[in-house]
């Protein structure tokens, strides 16, 4: 565990004991805390016969996949792996429900199946927010950094040059690099700088991403299925002059025809006018919307744009991350986009 850490560690050894015999009804003296016998998790605790192998994960620590298989291998027969972070944020409930993670907060909500011991405590608020908490290394122009990694993917960096090429000054990607190298998504040799996995950093940028952040319009547009829709909707954009690339599912079919879509979706660098929304033929229509029209938190998103089959597309990267909050078959296309090798290739994706 990082350095930053240890305090996290430190209170989840006060803290955990309260909670379990809280939920177990047990005396606090029948919760034991021991130290770790593997270097894959941090602590033991024993509670009413139950073994609990304890993996703690810092408050802005994003690789929960990551650190769960670790704690996961080093479990045996009767051991229970757990993740223990300060307060599960909503994206990481959906994540840990999604694997079957076990976990426990240290603000007292938690989630633990195993055989003979289920735990789950809901609606205790986040008692160790704080103000000046420093932002995600994932948001907004921040994300561009992880962008440029992720699509050059075997490339050393040095700070400087990341900076150039990401647009982002250096006393910032500084930053940013000090704390991805905090989570092990980054390493550093010298000055030079790599990805440690490509695919545990996609997968936390994306447990991160929240596209409801970015300003979507929300409507329809007559067409007969979502393939004339991509290309309808691009045309008119561009007699517009509007600058667009496509993302979410319409990205995906474009870049692997993998899963047919109803949905439609552009990234604009402006907002359309009312006069351009009608020449779309566009009607306003939240629940029966067949197209989102996006006006990004960050321009970044159309870093490594390119045309598809003649549309402007996000660069393969940017869709896996969109897809997260698409709805229809985002998820097998997710998967698809995934394992192909020639865009992401398990997350190396395509330069």
């Amino acid at each position: 565990m990082a350095d930053a850490w240890r305090n996290v560690e430190t209170l989840a050894r006060t803290r955990l004991p309260e909670i379990l015999s809280e939920a177990l009804g047990l005396e606090a003296r029948q919760v034991r805390v021991s130290a770790a016998k593997d270097e894959a998790y941090d602590f033991r605790a024993d509670a009413g016969g139950k073994s609990l192998l304890v993996e703690v994960l810092g408050p802005s620590t994003p690789a929960l996949l990551r650190h769960w298989e670790r704690v996961s291998r080093a479990a045996k027969k009767r051991d229970i792996p757990v993740l223990v972070v300060p307060y599960m944020t909503k994206s990481g409930r959906a994540l840990c429900g999604e694997h079957g993670i076990n976990w426990v907060d240290l603000s007292g909500n938690a989630n633990v199946r195993a055989p003979g011991l289920q735990i789950r405590i809901d609606g205790q608020p986040d008692r160790y927010a704080r103000r000046g908490r420093p932002p995600s290394v994932f948001e907004r122009r921040s994300s561009r950094l992880t962008r440029l990694l992720l699509q050059h993917p075997g490339r050393e960096w040095s700070v400087r040059v990341c900076a150039k090429a990401s647009g982002l000054n250096e006393g910032h990607v500084s930053r940013i690099v000090a704390r991805l190298v905090d989570e092990e998504l980054l390493s550093r040799n010298g000055k030079q700088l790599r990805v440690t996995s490509p695919q545990m950093l996609l997968d936390a940028w994306r447990d991160d991403a929240d596209f409801s952040k970015h300003r979507i319009l929300r409507g329809h547009v007559p067409a007969r299925s979502g393939e004339e829709l991509l290309g309808l909707v691009s045309g008119r954009l561009a007699e517009a002059h509007l600058e667009h690339a496509a993302t979410g599912l319409g990205a995906a079919w474009l870049y692997d025809h993998f899963a047919m879509f109803r949905l439609a979706t552009f990234f604009l660098r402006e907002w359309p006018s009312p006069l351009q929304l009608e020449q779309l033929h566009f009607r306003e229509e939240p629940k029966g919307a067949n197209l989102w029209l996006v006006l990004p938190a960050d321009d970044g998103v159309f870093d490594g744009a390119r045309s598809v089959e003649g549309i402007p597309c996000v660069h393969p990267v940017q869709v896996y991350i969109d897809l997260k909050d698409q709805p229809e078959r985002a998820a097998e296309a997710t998967e698809h986009l995934n394992q192909n090798p020639s865009l992401l290739g398990g997350s190396n994706a395509a330069s």
